[in-house]
């Protein structure tokens, strides 16, 4: 049986990561390549930083392949990707049970459990999506609200 809270917070990453990028997109490109102090470079490189690693982290536990986006995709492209990537977290935390989410998996010589490696690919994703949240909000473009409970209001849980 699938862990309800994971399976919860991907829901809740693939909606914040949504309603983040919808307002990143906003801009303009070059307003999106320019550089963000405190980011991965500018609100795009962190975009694609965030779900690199989404990809790398789904990639540890299911043992599928994981490979680096094209450099500068277009906005169109790269929020493809990120649907494409946030819904593979959602399926992947609703695939797997206690017993998958415990298994150990080898990084970089450290085991880790499966539920731990899914965990980091969500907090960082936060991490990063906070910072393009603010980079946004500072070049005029506020951000509505993103907070766990703003997705319960939005979507019923």
């Amino acid at each position: 049986m699938p862990d309800r809270t994971l399976v919860g917070l991907t829901n809740y990453n693939r909606w914040a990561n949504a309603r983040v990028l919808a307002h990143a997109a906003q801009l303009s490109d070059a307003d999106r390549r320019s550089p963000v102090p405190g980011t991965a470079g500018t609100i795009e490189l962190t975009t694609v930083h965030f779900v690199e690693t989404e990809q790398y982290f789904a990639s540890l536990i299911t043992g599928g392949d994981y490979g680096e986006l094209a450099p500068q995709p277009s906005w169109d492209a790269l929020m493809a990707i990120v649907e494409a990537a946030d819904d593979a977290l959602v399926g992947l935390a609703d695939s797997l049970g206690d017993r998958a989410l415990d298994r150990q998996i080898d990084r970089d010589g450290q085991p880790y459990a499966a539920r731990d490696l899914l965990l980091q690919a969500l907090t960082h994703s936060h991490q990063h999506r906070t910072q393009i949240a603010a980079a946004v909000d500072i070049r005029g473009v506020p951000v509505k609200a993103t907070d766990y409970i703003d997705f319960v209001d939005a979507t019923g849980g």
